[in-house]
């Protein structure tokens, strides 16, 4: 199991965080109300934009998981693992935790050479449900990164 050690949000988080929100809206060219909104414009956006870059992706990601933290009740924390470290949601247990930054560069990568992006809707689908594996409290399962 991963072991990561939260430590308090820091500015440069905080300006992540603003700033994927802002690029997602001005990128899918709204905010959707209803997660299903949003992962249809995701996909569409994907599906439109063959030149999507990784600053794109990662925005998206802050833009994805801000739904979470709207939605579901999830939080944002700041993750550090020896040299590595990163902005993630997790729940308020912390048993589970999404690294969005990470997986969406991973997704903008992968959609590259697939036809449709549909991960983040099954993904938003099993938390938004509770269908994940167990997990103890402060464990931070990855679910997607």
């Amino acid at each position: 199991m991963t072991q990561f050690v939260e430590e308090p949000l820091a500015p440069q988080h905080l300006l992540m965080m603003t700033n994927g929100l802002e690029d997602g809206e001005r990128l899918l060219g709204k905010i959707p109300e209803h997660p299903g909104e949003l992962h249809k414009s995701l996909a569409e956006y994907f599906d439109a934009n063959l030149e999507v870059t990784e600053q794109d992706a990662a925005h998206l990601g802050i833009f994805w998981a801000w739904s979470l933290v709207t939605k579901e009740g999830w939080e944002w924390v700041a993750l550090k693992k020896d040299h590595w470290q990163a902005l993630g949601v997790a729940d308020k247990e912390r048993r589970y935790v999404v690294l969005p930054v990470s997986y969406f560069v991973n997704l903008y990568h992968r959609h590259r050479h697939t036809d449709s992006i549909v991960q983040p809707a099954v993904v938003y689908y099993c938390i938004s449900t509770g269908d994940l594996k167990d997990s103890e409290p402060m464990s931070y399962s990855v679910v997607a990164m």
